[in-house]
């Protein structure tokens, strides 16, 4: 959680977990060399915004 991108205050998910976070909260998502599906609820509506706008890659097109 946080704005800044730090692995060593990552925690891990093992398969089926799960957590819920406030609208606004900032946080990232990484993953290693191992297949990931990341699935995400929401009741809407939402959006993502990225800290780093330079990080989205969405505006790589």
């Amino acid at each position: 959680m946080g704005e800044k991108f730090d692995t060593k205050k990552g925690e891990m998910l093992n398969v089926g977990s799960s957590f819920v976070l406030p609208a606004g909260h900032t946080h990232y998502v990484w993953t290693t060399d191992e297949e990931t599906i990341v699935e995400l609820i929401a009741t809407g509506p939402w959006d993502i915004i990225y800290t780093n706008p330079t990080d989205d890659p969405r505006k790589n097109k």
